[in-house]
């Protein structure tokens, strides 16, 4: 590793010392106590399997890849249209993905925001 590479490293390892103190430290947030945080062992309610955060993004790169198909078939019929159909189609269709995906994205996260 080079001099440069090592000082970019050490940079990038500052910006997260912060959050490793904060789980690493006994009694503080998320510390292995019992209170669910890293290390912590699962307890009866515990659910194994995929988080919110991990199914939000599956079903918005799916529900995206599925929009875009759907989007690029209906733009070859609008494309014969005038050019203000045109206008309206594509600006409608450049924005429309933004609602659906803001939803999914505050429920991945589990409601916050």
């Amino acid at each position: 590793m080079t001099q440069r590479a090592r000082r970019r490293f050490a940079a990038g390892a500052w910006l997260l010392l912060p959050v490793l103190r904060r789980h690493a430290t006994p009694g503080g947030e998320g510390a292995a106590t019992g209170s669910g945080g890293l290390g912590a062992a699962a307890g009866p309610g515990h659910m194994g399997g995929m988080s919110r955060a991990h199914l939000a993004l599956l079903a918005g790169l799916a529900g995206f890849l599925i929009y875009v198909a759907v989007v690029v078939a209906f733009a070859d019929h609008v494309l014969r249209l005038h050019w203000t159909v045109q206008l309206g189609y594509f600006a409608l269709a450049g924005v429309a993905w933004v609602w659906p995906a803001r939803t999914l994205m505050f429920w991945g996260a589990g409601g916050r925001g």
